[in-house]
């Protein structure tokens, strides 16, 4: 699942080779902000969006483009826990040959935490503007939404499933459309509410603890020019343990919940993080997180 100088990277899935034209490409930047980066050894002008925005094609070539979509949110709700969110699906491909057009780029939202249910994370893309359902566009779809009813723990997503909601007398795993990361198990207590970890983009959730589910791992990526973890699952929430399952990747922690609330937390803004979930006693429980917002990047090198 690594990624190549020729090839790239797609979470769930093999490195994939990609057709490269004869040389890097030149755009200019519409609404994002543009830098200057060495990776490497080799300089590069990056493009970043943290929100929706464009840029434009001036000479046709290879482009390298970064597509993160938005993490999943966690589940809650009165008297049950809810599953974390999952990350957010991420594309990363080298030497990806742009024709010469207006581009504009969505960056997905992070799914919102709910009193139920938590919401998928929003889809990211690359969209040729004259012709918005033509090649060369490019979409990642966001992270599955934390689950808290009986028989069906999981939101559809292609990539990281929430994790697994638990209501008593029941509980069930997380998962996902592709069947990549799932979300992990659920506890089934009639007190007590621990919850699975949300998947991530590079490795599913951990199963129910005292501690609640471990966050499943996201991928470290240096196409900014420093080393940042991306798309990490929730952490699951629990009942009886002051200790919060924190991720390293963006996702956010789950609630503990041992007479005190300690709230969950959001995934972290643009790096595409599952909202922690929701751990739950019988009087009470414990809120949910929010899922991490997305984010674009485009570079071509420097001449």
């Amino acid at each position: 699942m690594g990624m190549d100088r020729l090839g790239g990277y797609v979470s769930g899935q093999t490195a994939q080779r990609i057709p490269s034209p004869s040389g890097y490409g030149v755009a200019t930047v519409g609404t994002g902000s543009s830098s200057t980066i060495t990776v490497g050894g080799l300089s590069y002008t990056l493009f970043t969006y943290t929100a929706t925005g464009n840029f434009t094609v001036t000479t046709a070539g290879q482009f390298d483009v970064f597509i993160l979509a938005g993490g999943g949110g966690g589940g809650s709700s009165t008297n049950q826990s809810g599953g974390a969110g999952g990350g957010g699906q991420l594309l990363e491909f080298t030497q990806f040959n742009l024709a010469t057009g207006n581009y504009t780029i969505t960056v997905g939202s992070g799914g919102a935490k709910s009193n139920s249910n938590g919401s998928i994370g929003g889809y990211s893309g690359i969209f040729l503007s004259a012709t918005p359902l033509a090649v060369p566009n490019i979409r990642a779809l966001g992270g599955g939404g934390g689950h808290t009813i009986d028989g069906a723990y999981y939101r559809d997503a292609a990539t990281g499933g929430g994790g697994g909601g638990v209501r008593y007398g029941s509980s069930g795993a997380g998962s996902t459309v592709l069947g990549l990361y799932n979300g992990g198990i659920g506890r089934n207590d009639s007190n007590n509410g621990w919850t699975g970890g949300g998947g991530g983009i590079g490795g599913a959730g951990g199963a129910e603890t005292s501690s609640g589910g471990l966050a499943g791992d996201g991928v470290n990526s240096s196409f900014s020019g420093s080393s940042v973890g991306y798309g990490g699952g929730g952490g699951g929430g629990s009942s009886t343990n002051t200790t919060v399952r924190t991720s390293a990747f963006g996702g956010g922690s789950g609630s503990a919940f041992p007479g005190t609330v300690v709230a969950a937390t959001d995934g972290t803004p643009n790096r595409g993080g599952g909202g922690g979930g929701a751990g739950t006693q019988n009087n009470g429980t414990g809120p949910s997180g929010n899922g991490g917002s997305g984010l674009v990047m485009v570079r071509f090198k420097v001449n």
